[in-house]
């Protein structure tokens, strides 16, 4: 089997790091208000320096990003998980009497180990997720 990369991996760390500087950035404040050795001006520090950080590191890295593949790649995976997210509403509802098959189905298409991470926006687990629905669909499952 070839194994073949979609995706740089600098391209894959850049978003990584900014993406883990902002939802930090975002969560400064409320860390200001249970952590005792913090205040809002000490948050407010960080905040900066965070902002300092994304511009002096990764905004000049922005140009190895192909900004309009990446929003059709982002927009494709997550439309592949809608889909998935309605089909196993629908296979819930209507094998709800055969949980044996139920457990077998989630188990063999990714949804037990892949759905709850993906839902929640790590695109590693939603390909992962997505890969291996794909590769575990077969005839059988199609028809039932």
């Amino acid at each position: 089997m070839e194994t073949m990369t979609a995706c740089p991996t600098s391209t894959v760390t850049i978003l990584a790091c900014e993406k883990i500087a902002k939802t930090f950035k975002e969560n400064i404040y409320e860390l200001s208000r249970i952590r005792n050795d913090w205040d809002p001006g000490y948050a407010t520090s960080i905040n900066v320096w965070v902002n300092d950080t994304i511009d002096k590191y990764y905004l000049g890295n922005k140009e190895s990003i192909d900004y309009s593949r990446f929003v059709e790649w982002h927009d494709i995976m997550i439309a592949g998980m809608q889909g998935l997210k309605v089909l196993r509403a629908s296979i819930k509802v209507d094998f709800k009497h055969d949980k044996p098959f139920l457990k077998n189905f989630f188990e063999k298409h990714g949804y037990t180990e892949f759905f709850s991470d993906a839902k929640n926006g790590d695109h590693l687990s939603l390909h992962k997720f997505l890969t291996t629905f794909a590769n575990n669909l077969d005839e059988e499952t199609r028809k039932k």
